[in-house]
Parts: structure tokens; C-alpha cells; sequence
């Protein structure tokens, strides 16, 4: 014996508009959670992506002051690019024309990567889900 069971198209389509919508505030909640895990890194001197805390000042004229931060401008430039029920992508501000420098380094400054591959953010990004 067989049911057929005839589903309502436009509960159909207010069921996938709903995942839909949950999908991308899962999404937007993940963007929250890292913009605020890389902002941290700035108080603790790096230590929120997998290259470890950032190296000291060579000279390091004024120590009470934490390592990258001299205005804030660009902790406070940390945020949410772009995302999609699949994927959040967190940058700087275009205006941070320096963010790339300090992230990756120079030939004369060592590498302070403050926004980078993070398997500290993936675990709480797995206790968020």
C-alpha cells in the first residue's frame, strides 16, 4: 500500500526561503564571532592565527603600548567583507593602506599576522554550530 503525499508549492518555497535565510544568519553569527576573535589579537599581541604572537618592537620606545596599536584605526578596521550561506570573507578597510604590510611583512619588518588561517577560530567556530 502507497501514500502519496502532494506537498504545497508555496510551502515549498517558503520552506527553502526560510533555510535560506538561517543559512546566511549562521553565516553573519560566524563573521561576528571571527571579526571579534582577530580584533582580540590586538589586545593579546597577536596568538589568533596559527603563525603565534607577534614578534616585540626592536625599538620599543614606548612598551606600555600593545604591539600594532598606535590610533586603533586598524583593529577597528576589521570586519566583514562579503558572505553567502557558504562562505564570510573578514578584511581591513581599503583605507588601512598599510594592513598588508604589517599582515605579511617586509624585508625590513617581520610579519605580524593579524587576520590568517586559525584552527584556534575554527574550534569556536565549531562550538558556535
Amino acid at each position: 500500500m502507497d501514500a502519496e503525499i502532494k506537498m504545497n508549492k508555496k510551502f515549498l518555497e517558503f520552506l527553502q526561503k526560510q533555510t535560506k535565510q538561517a543559512a546566511i544568519d549562521i553565516a553573519k553569527e560566524f563573521g561576528v564571532v571571527a571579526v571579534k576573535h582577530f580584533k582580540d589579537g590586538f589586545r593579546t599581541g597577536g596568538g589568533q592565527t596559527d603563525k603565534g604572537k607577534w614578534l616585540p618592537r626592536k625599538n620599543n620606545s614606548e612598551p606600555e603600548r600593545a604591539i600594532l596599536v598606535k590610533t586603533g584605526s586598524l583593529s577597528r578596521s576589521i570586519k566583514i567583507k562579503s558572505f553567502s550561506p557558504s562562505k564570510v570573507i573578514i578584511g581591513t578597510d581599503r583605507s588601512i593602506n598599510y594592513a598588508d604590510k604589517l599582515n605579511f611583512g617586509t624585508q625590513y619588518m617581520p610579519a605580524r599576522e593579524f587576520l590568517g588561517k586559525s584552527e584556534e577560530l575554527k574550534r569556536k567556530m565549531q562550538s558556535v554550530s
